[in-house]
């Protein structure tokens, strides 16, 4: 397969149950041809409402790993004392983050896999810890992609479990250079493929070779017969190959903002409306990060008008205490937060 886009990054991320793992579509998108700036995104989809809130995280702070009791193992939890200001986005209010990026410009996000094989017993020499708490880890600990995979090649992950369903998960990690990973679990233990950096999509299930084995007979495909079309449903493997094709077709951008409105309409062209499955999974939420320059915009699809937070401009101490709920943001006493504000218009304008 021809080399996507070099350093461009799509994801996908699904957070549920397996029953419903072909229902639920998430998509996220990295561009970094946008002179020199790194942009990503992605949408969160579910069937039922997770009450999603914003969250923030000062360096410094004492962690335990606070998803432990939601686990199938014993373990001593997993300690550690915060190095970096995080913003992130949690579920079911649980410190369960599904998105979030640090002060230095590293961006976590969660995603739904069937295949995932988690942890039976602690392999010596690691530590466990909770699937949830990863994204939160990963950006309490690490700057960049180096950082994150020595921190995780060092766990044993365990699964987690919520009203009874297992959270069946993977992850994708980019820094601010646009350098990728996707890290899957095999037995527990951590599986990375870097062809995310070049490629530029994740989806969901299957695992990522499958993905990338399906994307490079839909390529060859359309490079034999100029009629072939991009397929228009949401199953992961039709949303990886549209999300590969979008992010591979996209011009050299002049601006963060323009990167910041071309990933959002890549990932408008893969939300999924209510109604649209028979599952009621749907698009609850889009996020697009500026990691170059720490700016992360959240826009709900019933609420258009984005939040943008500026890390730059952010007192996490006193932030660490706010949790903005993603729905009805903009009545939220935003302004407690300097750096958090919600723009008087859905649409940048780019002169």
């Amino acid at each position: 397969m021809r080399k996507v886009l070099a350093g461009l990054l799509a994801f996908t991320c699904s957070f549920g149950v397996a029953a419903l793992q072909e229902s639920i579509a998430c998509t996220s998108v990295i561009l970094n041809r946008t002179n020199g700036v790194v942009v990503s995104g992605r949408t969160l989809d579910y069937p039922s409402e997770l009450g999603s809130k914003i969250c923030f995280r000062a360096k410094g702070t004492a962690v335990a790993d606070p998803n432990v009791k939601f686990t199938k193992g014993e373990y001593k939890p997993l300690a550690w004392t915060s190095k970096y200001d995080c913003v992130l986005v949690d579920g079911f209010d649980l410190p369960a983050y599904t998105d979030g990026m640090n002060s230095e410009g590293l961006a976590v996000a969660t995603l739904w896999q069937d295949e995932t094989e988690t942890a039976k017993s602690i392999k010596p020499g690691t530590e466990g810890l909770a699937n949830v708490t990863l994204v939160q880890y990963v950006l309490e600990n690490a700057k960049n992609i180096a950082e994150a995979r020595e921190a995780i090649s060092k766990l044993s992950v365990f699964l987690s479990t919520y009203n009874g369903a297992d959270m069946l998960l993977h992850w994708v990690i980019t820094e601010k250079t646009g350098r990728s990973v996707v890290v899957e679990l095999k037995d527990g233990h951590p599986q990375f493929f870097d062809e995310v950096t070049d490629v530029g999509v994740m989806t969901n299930s299957p695992t990522y070779d499958k993905q990338m084995e399906n994307l490079r007979e839909q390529n060859a495909k359309r490079a034999k017969d100029a009629n072939c079309t991009l397929p228009g449903d949401y199953r992961p493997t039709s949303r990886f190959v549209k999300a590969a094709y979008l992010v591979s077709t996209t011009p050299s951008l002049k601006s963060s903002e323009q990167g910041m409105i071309t990933a959002m309409q890549i990932l408008h062209n893969v939300e999924v409306p209510k109604g649209a499955q028979s599952s009621g999974s749907y698009t609850q939420w889009i996020v697009v990060r500026d990691q170059t320059n720490l700016k992360y915009w959240l826009v709900s699809p019933d609420q258009l008008t984005p939040i943008v937070i500026d890390l730059n401009k952010v007192d996490f101490k006193s932030a660490a205490t706010q949790r903005i709920p993603v729905e009805g943001a903009l009545s939220a006493d935003l302004t407690r937060s300097p750096g958090v504000q919600a723009l008087a218009s859905p649409v940048v304008t780019v002169k």
